[in-house]
């Protein structure tokens, strides 16, 4: 892993429609559909990749040298930096979508998503940033105050 380390800016992916660049940090969650890769937005939007017929890893290889994607499912990866909370095993998305994890897999999203939320914090103590300004109040968006892992 590459820890630490920023994200690629964007990545390029091959659609029915062309050629297409997503922002990396704007991807909420990939997920495997019939072979293909479908790229969760926080727009609320949804891409898929042509069909490969390769392993879901392989296809994620790109996104899985970075800590703050992890799976979910063995065909599902979220991306922990846009996630609001996680209530059992269901995920809500700083965008209020939700999705669910595996029970096996629960434990290291968790784990990953309380140390991506430290890091923050202590970021934004170190440069004097709000915290409660770059951290959405997930209250106002539908998420109980009294989540089992939420953001806080």
């Amino acid at each position: 892993k590459e820890s630490g380390q920023s994200l690629p800016e964007r990545i390029l992916i091959r659609t029915s429609k062309g050629t297409v660049r997503l922002k990396v940090s704007a991807i909420l969650y990939v997920s495997a559909e019939n072979h293909a890769l479908v790229f969760h937005m926080k727009d609320k939007s949804t891409y898929r990749t042509l069909t490969k017929r390769r392993p879901f890893r392989e296809q994620v290889e790109e996104l899985l040298r970075y800590d703050c994607f992890v799976f979910a499912f063995k065909a599902q990866l979220v991306n922990v930096r846009n996630i609001a909370s996680i209530r059992g095993c269901e995920i809500i998305f700083t965008n209020r979508m939700q999705t669910v994890c595996s029970r096996p897999r629960r434990r290291e999203l968790v784990r990953r998503f309380e140390l991506f939320s430290k890091e923050l914090k202590s970021a934004c103590t170190k440069t004097g940033a709000d915290y409660t300004k770059i951290v959405p109040d997930y209250t106002k968006i539908g998420v109980a105050e009294k989540t089992e892992h939420g953001l806080q």
